[in-house]
């Protein structure tokens, strides 16, 4: 099967065609080649892109990603061979090194037009050095856009061209659109002994305010106080932006949200330690976040329905599993010590969930009367990768109370907020807090003020309501009974969202 989408033009003209090709469960990722030209007009524009097949030692898979009105493709394949077929395969005898040349026409009476490009094809050794680019919008600056190069091989030398008539240069860098659009952008690379070029299409968007809602199921039925999580998009990486909680009718809203890409994790309510019904599950209806459906909110979104996925039956097996989950040192800004409130599931060896627990204040777990076989232990945190431990169980070792994970904590985005004029919510001081921290909030008129304290597992830990004047007060928060750790406080006005600040409890 293969997935297609096409790009067009403000005047409905398609600009670039782009083919993902899918063998089994395995998506192959296809090698662009990019015309050496710049822009994309009504005339004929050869280019193709390739991709090792995955079953046939030096066999590739051609695909032809030329624009333009043309009707007749020629490709030569560098070996002597030749083939006339819009998407061929071709079968190389030997490893190594090949030009690859793709022609595409069209001629008639009232229109003609003829493109001619070629590209080294690698079949079987390794690519010289290899082009690609992450990109992605500030939060705050929807035209302001962030370029990591992702290379292979030895270069010294990264040229950006952003499609605006602007060049760069760097291995990463930041650059301004002066409008909305889509720019066609690309890296050349060069080294002492090769050079490669990506190109993307980049759309640069204005994303406003939206609200986004959905319902949370239960099985049939709608899950009443189930907290959902919004995690939203930067940099490659999913931060926590804010949470919701669902009504009677499973109900959730999240109002006037800056736009962007967004995944959203839902868990029943309560906070037991072990929970028994259902597991927390993300839009649509995954357990793991990267396996969830990646949501564009350029426009407001009601059908983010989620459905919970159940809990199977208890294990009553004799094997015991458990451990402790601990913060990792890996990055700049993690915390130190036990990590409390991580979800840990335990899974079969083809990862079927078999029971939930969050771990406690020193970051302990423990699974009871667990099934003998071969199975993992992985902790999931939505937007960090994490690497499950492998256990095995059986008569002669029934029981694992060693198992040691290491875990960096949830990554809490403050973005922009969608607050009246004149209004503000500042940030927590101190932060870090062993104890007391304070709040400072700004708004014209009066009203009753609701501060939710949630943990990063979605569960709420506690709720103070002050009651505002008017004009900017100060507020204490009392954080100093909490676990430490990593916290999300939610700030509502009349039950309206206003805000989300991190805030971070020490010991």
């Amino acid at each position: 099967m293969d997935s297609l989408a096409q790009i067009s033009d403000k005047a409905g003209r398609m600009l670039l065609t782009v083919l993902t090709a899918f063998f089994g469960f395995a998506a192959m990722p296809l090698l662009m080649a990019q015309p050496g030209h710049g822009g994309w007009k009504d005339s004929c524009q050869a280019m193709f892109g390739y991709a090792p097949h995955p079953n046939v030692v030096n066999r590739i898979l051609f695909t032809n990603l030329s624009t333009g009105p043309f009707d007749h493709v020629f490709w030569e394949f560098g070996d002597g061979d030749h083939s006339p077929q819009m998407n061929p395969s071709h079968q190389y005898n030997q490893p190594g090194a090949y030009e690859v040349c793709l022609k595409v026409w069209h001629n008639d009476s009232t229109h003609s037009c003829s493109d001619t490009f070629c590209d080294s094809v690698y079949v079987g050794i390794p690519i010289p050095c290899q082009a690609g680019f992450n990109a992605w919008p500030t939060p705050t600056d929807p035209l302001r856009w962030v370029f990591h190069a992702q290379v292979q091989g030895n270069v010294n030398q990264w040229l950006w061209d952003f499609g605006d008539g602007q060049v760069g240069s760097g291995l990463n860098i930041e650059h301004h659109f002066a409008d909305t659009g889509h720019y066609l952008v690309c890296l050349r690379i060069l080294g002492p002994a090769c050079e490669d070029t990506a190109c993307k299409l980049i759309p640069v968007i204005s994303p406003g305010y939206h609200n986004l809602a959905g319902q949370v199921f239960g099985g049939p039925f709608p899950a009443e106080g189930a907290m959902v999580q919004l995690f939203r998009k930067v940099g490659g990486q999913y931060m926590l932006d804010r949470v919701a909680q669902t009504d009677s009718l499973g109900v959730y809203w999240f109002y006037q949200v800056l736009g962007g890409q967004f995944i959203l994790r839902a868990r029943e309510a309560g906070n037991s330690p072990a929970p028994n019904s259902f597991l927390p599950t993300y839009f649509p209806s995954d357990i793991h976040w990267f396996m969830a459906d990646e949501i564009m909110l350029n426009q407001d979104y009601f059908g983010a329905d989620i459905s919970l996925k159940g809990l199977p039956g208890g294990t009553n097996g004799s094997g015991t599993i458990g451990g402790q989950v601990v913060y990792s040192d890996d990055r700049p800004d993690s915390l130190s010590g036990p990590a409390a409130g991580v979800d840990i599931l335990l899974l079969t060896q083809s990862g079927h969930p078999m029971a939930l627990r969050i771990s406690d204040a020193l970051g302990n777990f423990q699974f009871m009367q667990v099934n003998y076989g071969n199975l993992r232990v992985h902790a999931e945190i939505p937007g960090i990768q994490t690497v499950p431990a492998e256990v095995q169980l059986n008569p002669g070792h029934p029981v694992v109370n060693d198992i040691l994970l290491e875990v960096q904590p949830m990554m809490v985005l403050p973005v922009q907020d969608a607050l009246e004029q004149g209004a503000a919510v500042g940030n927590i001081f101190p932060n870090p807090t062993s104890g007391e921290a304070w709040i400072t909030l700004s708004f014209a008129g009066a009203g009753e003020v609701q501060a939710e304290l949630h943990d990063l597992s979605g569960r709420r830990i506690g709720s103070t309501t002050y009651t505002h004047q008017g004009g900017e007060e100060t507020y204490m928060v009392k954080t100093g009974r909490e676990i430490p750790g990593v916290y999300l406080l939610k700030i509502s006005m009349d039950g309206r969202y206003l805000a989300s600040r991190r805030v971070v409890i020490m010991p």
